[in-house]
């Protein structure tokens, strides 16, 4: 029967050998050549490919006469629709399409105003309301 001594003699033999073995696998794979790999120049062209940024819009909804911000206001352009939020801003995600288009915003206590926004990435539409 062994004694406790050799215990941690027994168990470190079993974890000193899946240790080889990761390591000899893990150098393996480094050296081995994988199919449809990017190479380097793949790598280099990606970084040099320009990022062209999608169209969106943003803005700010406000009082016409106090210049405060309008809350809940609904902006609607290209059938989707945003609200401000308590700050009076709003925006679009990126995914809009590029062109002239008729943006409205409405509030229940103020008269609808409607214009056309030339949409492009980054487009910033301010907006001042009426009150009815």
């Amino acid at each position: 029967m062994p004694s406790t001594s050799d215990k941690p003699q027994q168990l470190a033999a079993p974890i000193v050998g899946h240790v080889a073995l990761v390591l000899t696998l893990a150098a393996f794979a480094a050296c081995a050549p994988m199919p449809n790999a990017p190479t380097d120049e793949d790598f280099v062209k990606g970084l040099n490919t320009p990022i062209t940024p999608s169209p969106s819009l943003g803005g700010l909804v406000t009082d016409a006469q106090s210049g405060t911000p309008v809350v809940g206001a609904v902006i609607t352009v290209q059938s989707r629709t945003s609200m401000s939020s308590i700050t009076g801003h709003f925006g679009f995600d990126p995914n809009l399409t590029a062109g002239v288009f008729l943006v409205s915003v409405s509030h229940q206590d103020y008269v609808e105003a409607a214009r056309d926004v030339e949409i492009k990435p980054y487009a910033w539409e301010n907006f001042r309301l009426v009150r009815r």
